[in-house]
């Protein structure tokens, strides 16, 4: 899945991509100092820049310095990959406060958290999005398409117990956390791993 040279040429600064049924979701720097989100289809070889009408924010900062947008001399610069399943992309900015997780449905934006926290790392699949939540501790939430569910909840004490590695399917989310591989469905949580 790679992006053909001539396409290529105009993403000299890409941060983040994810694929999806010949789709490529990503970001890219607009030399003007900001990023658009884009997806290139590989059947039609076409890319087209995606959820033009929200002010579209990535930019030095961590959960460890909060107050002002991101920037890409941090580690949390992998927060903003989008992520693209069925033609949908799930993606988080910066919203003036925190970080919040957006999903462009093909053809609009719909804001997925409002809150007072960061919310970052999106993972959509079947229209569902598990991600991090930071508020005093690290949290993995899962948001069913209607309402967010905090399957971390009384897990961890502080931001060492919990990675931002997880994956979504079908109701079901796997993550890491504490070096095990924990299993989340139906508002039960299983340790798959016994390190």
């Amino acid at each position: 899945h790679r992006v053909p040279r001539e396409h290529n040429r105009f993403s000299w600064h890409v941060l983040g991509v994810d694929v999806s049924d010949g789709e490529i979701a990503f970001n890219e720097y607009l030399n003007d100092g900001t990023f658009g989100l884009f997806v290139y289809n590989g059947r039609t070889r076409e890319k087209r820049r995606i959820a033009t009408g929200i002010n579209y924010v990535i930019g030095g900062r961590s959960h460890f310095s909060p107050g002002f947008p991101m920037g890409p001399g941090t580690n949390d610069i992998f927060a903003f990959y989008p992520s693209i399943d069925h033609g949908k992309v799930a993606f988080c900015s910066w919203d003036g406060t925190d970080y919040e997780i957006y999903l462009w449905d093909g053809g609009k934006v719909i804001q997925v958290t409002n809150n007072e926290v960061d919310d970052y790392f999106p993972i959509l699949s079947d229209g569902q999005i598990g991600y991090m939540k930071w508020t005093t501790r690290c949290g993995i939430t899962f948001w069913d398409g209607a309402r967010e569910v905090d399957i971390t909840k009384g897990l961890f004490s502080n931001d060492s117990g919990c990675a931002v590695d997880l994956w979504v399917h079908k109701g079901n989310v796997i993550y890491e956390s504490n070096r095990e591989l924990r299993l989340w469905r139906s508002g039960e949580t299983k340790t798959l791993t016994d390190s």
